[in-house]
């Protein structure tokens, strides 16, 4: 909206929205990681939240998609049948499956190249 409200170029506009689209992608994943595997006492969120909600989130559909067992344990939780034990099974299995290292190397991958994003607005002028 700031590049808009200035008037900038076309190219410019569509450079800063995805910059935005990027940091936003960043944003999400991380925020699903901490939602899986952040401590609640810096999060705010309860352990396991996403899992409780059943938010279908990049590391559950990674996990599914890698292995059969996680498949049937987050389909299981995703239908109300959960208790704390299998809450930290599935979060065991989704990390496991290498779930946690794939979203973290994506957001990592995103940030990157919001950063670019930006660091050729700044060396166009």
């Amino acid at each position: 909206m700031g590049a808009l409200a200035a008037m900038a170029k076309d190219e410019v506009v569509e450079a800063i929205g995805e910059y935005g689209r990027l940091v936003g992608l960043a944003f999400q994943i991380r925020d699903d990681i901490l939602g899986l595997f952040g401590d609640p006492s810096k999060t705010g969120k309860p352990v396991y939240s996403d899992l409780r909600r059943g938010k279908k989130t990049l590391l559950v559909i990674y996990a599914a998609s890698r292995s059969q067992e996680a498949r049937k344990l987050l389909e299981e939780v995703f239908s109300g049948n959960y208790n704390e034990e299998k809450l930290k099974a599935a979060a065991d299995l989704i990390r496991q499956t290498g779930a946690l290292n794939y979203a973290e190397e994506l957001a990592n991958n995103y940030s990157q190249l919001a950063i670019d994003k930006l660091v050729t607005l700044r060396e166009r002028g």
